[in-house]
């Protein structure tokens, strides 16, 4: 249910090819992807509009598992 997740996933993607060696380049990598990468730029705000949607499945199944 949480979009974070859909967000990290392509964090953690962007950074993996970027293969930083240290704790500072890691922090740059990772400050870069998020303000920069157009995918995330793109997805964030489908994430925020179809949250409703995501709530609704989850009361329709009374907390239990939906399909996100």
């Amino acid at each position: 249910m949480n979009p974070i997740e859909n967000l990290w996933m392509i964090v953690k993607r962007r950074n993996a090819q970027r293969k930083p060696t240290s704790k500072v380049t890691l922090i740059e990598a990772l400050i870069d992807v998020w303000a920069r990468d157009p995918e995330i730029k793109e997805m964030c705000p489908k994430l925020i509009d179809g949250m409703p949607k995501r709530i609704e499945q989850l009361i329709q199944a009374k907390g239990a598992s939906t399909k996100y």
